[in-house]
């Protein structure tokens, strides 16, 4: 029935409307968009659902080159209307021919719905835009009625919920009169419900205004959101701009799928009139008023007899020509659907607040920024990267990646794979350079993370920066399975000296070994808790969604990762695969430019990595994130320890049980005895299962614990952090201009 094209269904209720036995209903979808229910104990499959879904079958019989005008009422009547003005002229002529007029008003719980009056006095709860999809309740079955009593009726709407009226309809009515209006798409009234009730006292809202006119129609948009006299919330008699769901509106975050690759964009149009803001008359200075134009497409001759009528009534009736220049009016095919967009609905009726998730969609705040290595150019860095941020999110926050180019090497390549994969999944902060302060980010954030992976390798990395040195002292400051990489870190006096102070700022402190617990406690003074690398931690299967984005299709081969190849790991790789009668494929990091016989690709795509670590037969690697792997997937491996990027951590590894598979040099994989030996990986699984749900308690606890009152060391800190700041900023602009 008509619950199986959810999909394709755009919520006009003609379905609803139709069903004899009223066994549909129309409900919140998981978006939060109105979508039809069926009853199936006493549906009788009658099929009237699907004769009357537009959505599976709607053509216009409208013309393909309407007549097109630029229209505005006298100022009386554009000051209390979002354009022109051309739709209270029309409505009003129907009702003062006895009619009927349908549109959409507000509720008394602010929800918008279609309505049917037959008063003047009533047309201004009709006027202006309700940004937000309507719900149509019973209207078309009303309207029908009149119609039959052979009443005149004006219907507005969407064109999708034209389309739906006319497919209920069946016939065409002379009496009817259609109105649709440039629709760039209706957000869902779910989120709209949400983002009031968190926001303000619905008992005390006494008009809503998305499109008030101050002084000048033209700034009715983008200065709307935040600014009063352009668009407003009245809340017990004070005005409060409509904030972050109108930005999110106007950049086509809240849209169902379907209106962002809508079928009814294009002309013909479903309704008599198709009305819209002109925007674009600068080439007329003519049509350069602050008080509202309309555009006016006037569809078949119902039309063109009824306009002529009305004429009288502007002061702006213009015939114009758009003929090859539709864009003008944003009809045509343009597609708005966005990967923030995507991400918004992913976790929306999960994340702890629908405006914190709305103000990340549109990048205005955020819950959490994570400090890691996402950007780099190494696999495991941007995969425990990814595994930090789903954790997060899973746990309801939204989250900002700072993209801070910590290496001074990577960014800007167009061959970053971990940049091109970051760019598909996350919210990425603008990109600060090496010696650039993120200062400003406290303005936008309230909790910030650092980790996992080797964050505090200080010869790598000898940055303050990744001991949140910028970040004020009333923020929320978590170490997250951040790593040392060696067990005696490589820090000289005075920087060991600030690092004690910074850490003593942080309110949560986790690392990824042992080790690290005790250079806390001994070289600075604070306590911790050690946990297993987040890629272990996270559920498999958002690892396994990765593999199934993956292209590839390779079977029976040996999967060689090397992160520091060499002639003599590359022989070993090769020695395991003819082991194993199987083929080699073999990769580096993603940098790698040197020669090789066995490369026959490198620098995959984080998906294609994920892919051949699931599927290999073996794994021969000399990567932390290697062995990690090999134990989510279960794979045999063998794993050649990498000194210089530290012994400490391989050791957690021994706990479970996979100490014969870690050798401290090549030469040692020709002694290996079986490749085809089965590792037993329960104790390993075990050790992971029993850790996941403390891990999970720790990070959901460091998140929303209460902070305490910050000290006046800590204020001090603030102070001279901001004048050494400001003074640096300084130096900077007399010398770079």
């Amino acid at each position: 029935m008509i619950d199986k094209v959810e999909k394709l269904c755009m919520s006009c209720g003609a379905c609803y409307n139709t069903c004899p036995e009223s066994t549909i209903s129309m409900e919140y979808d998981e978006k939060g968009f109105y979508t039809p229910k069926v009853n199936y104990d006493n549906c009788i499959e009658c099929r009237s659902c699907i004769d009357v879904c537009a959505a599976i079958d709607y053509k216009s019989t409208n013309n393909d080159q309407p007549l097109v005008y630029a229209i505005a009422a006298e100022d009386n009547i554009r000051k209390n209307s979002t354009s022109g003005g051309f739709f209270p002229v029309i409505a009003k002529y129907v009702l003062e021919n006895n009619g009927y007029v349908c549109g959409v008003a507000w509720n008394n719980k602010w929800k918008a719905e279609h309505i049917i009056i037959d008063k003047i006095e009533d047309l201004p709860k009709l006027q202006y835009s309700k940004y937000v999809q309507s719900d149509t309740n019973d209207v078309f079955m009303r309207i029908r009625d009149l119609l039959l009593d052979n009443k005149l009726v004006l219907f507005s709407g969407a064109p999708c919920q034209c389309a739906g009226l006319y497919k209920f309809l069946v016939k065409k009515y002379d009496n009817l009169i259609t109105v649709d209006f440039l629709c760039a798409g209706n957000p869902s009234p779910k989120v709209w419900k949400d983002y009031l009730e968190e926001n303000f006292d619905i008992s005390k809202i006494t008009d809503i205004n998305f499109r008030a006119k101050y002084d000048d129609w033209n700034k009715g948009t983008y200065e709307a959101v935040d600014n009063i006299n352009y668009g407003y919330i009245l809340e017990n008699g004070v005005k409060k701009p409509i904030g972050a769901y109108y930005d999110a509106f106007l950049k086509y975050r809240l849209y169902h799928a379907e209106c962002l690759q809508c079928k009814y964009k294009f002309i013909p149009r479903p309704a008599d009139f198709t009305m819209g803001d002109f925007w674009h008359f600068k080439d007329n200075k003519k049509y350069d008023s602050k008080n509202g134009l309309s555009v006016v497409l006037v569809n078949n001759s119902k039309a063109e007899n009824i306009l002529p009528k009305l004429k009288d009534e502007f002061v702006i009736y213009d015939k114009i020509n758009l003929k090859g220049q539709w864009w003008k009016v944003e009809i045509g095919d343009w597609d708005k659907r966005t990967r923030e967009r995507i991400e918004f609905f992913k976790h929306y009726g999960k994340s702890k607040s629908v405006t914190r998730l709305i103000e990340s969609s549109v990048g205005r705040k955020y819950d959490v920024a994570l400090l890691t290595m996402f950007n780099i150019m190494n696999y495991g860095s941007a995969l425990v990267a990814y595994a930090v941020n789903q954790m997060i999110e899973s746990l309801g926050y939204t989250v900002l990646m700072i993209d801070k180019d910590i290496n001074g090497v990577d960014y800007n390549k167009t061959d970053n794979r971990s940049m091109q994969f970051a760019k598909k999944k996350y919210n990425i902060s603008k990109y600060y350079k090496n010696n650039e302060s993120t200062f400003e980010l406290n303005k936008i954030v309230d909790t910030f993370v650092v980790g996992s992976d080797t964050m505090w390798w200080d010869t790598e990395w000898a940055y303050d920066y990744a001991y949140l040195d910028f970040v004020e002292s009333s923020k929320r400051k978590i170490a997250f399975t951040t790593s040392f990489a060696h067990d005696t870190p490589a820090m000289d006096y005075n920087a060991q000296i600030r690092r004690k102070y910074l850490f003593s700022r942080f309110d949560y402190i986790s690392t990824r070994e042992e080790s690290g617990v005790k250079v806390l406690k001994e070289m600075f003074g604070v306590d911790s808790i050690s946990f297993y690398d987040p890629t272990l931690m996270v559920e498999k299967d958002i690892f396994d969604k990765l593999a199934e984005e993956s292209d590839k299709t390779d079977s029976d081969f040996v999967f060689a990762y090397m992160l520091d190849l060499t002639p003599e790991k590359e022989e070993a790789a090769k020695y395991v695969a003819d082991k194993l009668n199987a083929k080699l494929k073999i990769i580096s990091n993603m940098r790698y430019k040197g020669k090789s016989k066995y490369i026959d690709e490198n620098n995959i795509s984080i998906e294609d990595f994920v892919y051949y670590c699931k599927n290999a037969k073996f794994i021969i690697t000399d990567s932390f994130h290697g062995i990690c792997f090999s134990v989510i997937y279960e794979r045999p491996f063998l794993a050649i320890v990498n000194a210089w990027r530290g012994f400490a951590r391989y050791k957690r590894f021994e706990e479970m049980k996979l100490k014969s598979q870690i050798i401290d040099s090549v030469e040692k994989v020709y002694e290996y005895k079986d490749f085809n030996l089965q590792i037993d990986f329960t104790t390993a699984k075990e050790k992971i299962e029993e850790e996941r749900p403390k891990v999970y308690k720790w990070l959901s606890n460091a998140l929303s614990t209460p902070l305490e009152k910050v000290s006046e060391s800590d204020l001090l800190y603030d102070y001279i952090y901001q004048k050494h700041l400001s003074y640096s900023q300084g130096i900077l602009k007399r010398f770079l201009g």
